[in-house]
């Protein structure tokens, strides 16, 4: 049996229900339809709650859980979209989203582990940090005339460090499955690699790489390695010079 409970009705647009009970334990506490709907708690089959909604061009969803644990604070749809927060079944995680020439993304996860945390969509897009499931790493992206990679890690251990598209071409790290390095494009002394080699791992390969690749091109350089790994630079007693070439 239905069960409904209204404390305050009124004709003048204004229409308040404080409890509203249904089979599918509906749960309603208040509501008001004009220009302003307000709805507390919200329980039905997929475990739905909102508190906040209104009506007139501004729509504000505090809560909303369903069966795939959908979860949304806040809404508004008058040219600025504002979510924190999503969840969905592979782990959506939107924060901020303004829909009006700028978009702005902190956190989405899917299921290839997605990051972003700026999105700007208006003469300028600015991503920071963005995470696929080939590793890749975006720190800053400018649509105007510049573009900065910082970091682009794949599966064929692509690395790209910056790029720049306005009259001048530099890109630092270039690797690829057939080993593709650019470097005929380098300025000089602008340009500092600072990463661990005794780790043995990937930074040891791209670092020797580039060194060859400096070295067939006849390009100056200044090579200073440090102990004590990735994070020799941060040690003062590890600053010792070992190799210079």
């Amino acid at each position: 049996m239905n069960r409904l409970l209204i404390v305050h009705v009124s004709s003048e647009n204004r229409l308040l229900i404080i409890l509203v009970f249904k089979e599918n334990r509906l749960q309603i506490v208040h509501v008001f339809i004009e220009n302003c709907l307000l709805i507390v708690h919200v329980f039905s089959e997929n475990h739905l709650l909102i508190v906040y909604v209104s009506s007139d061009n501004h729509l504000l969803i505090v809560h909303i859980f369903s069966e795939n644990c959908l979860l949304i604070d806040h809404v508004f749809i008058e040219n600025c979209l504002l979510i924190d927060h999503v969840f969905s079944e592979n782990g959506l995680l939107i924060v901020h989203v303004f829909s009006e020439n700028h978009l702005l993304i902190v956190h989405v996860f899917s299921d290839n582990h997605l990051l972003i945390v700026h999105v700007f969509s208006e003469n300028r897009l600015l991503i920071v940090h963005v995470f696929s499931e080939n590793c890749l790493l975006i720190v800053h992206v400018f649509s105007e005339n510049r573009l900065v990679i910082v970091h682009v890690s794949s599966d064929n251990h692509l690395l790209i460090v910056h790029v720049f598209s306005e009259n001048h071409l530099l890109i630092v790290h270039v690797f690829s499955e057939n080993h593709l390095l650019i470097v005929h494009v380098f300025s000089e002394n602008r340009l500092l690699i600072v990463h661990g080699l005794m780790d043995e791992n990937v930074h040891f390969l791209h670092t020797s790489k580039l060194v060859n690749a400096l070295v067939k091109a006849c390009k100056p350089h200044t090579l200073q390695v440090s102990g004590r790994g990735q994070l020799s630079w941060r040690s003062e007693n590890s600053l010792k010079l070992y190799t210079r070439v």
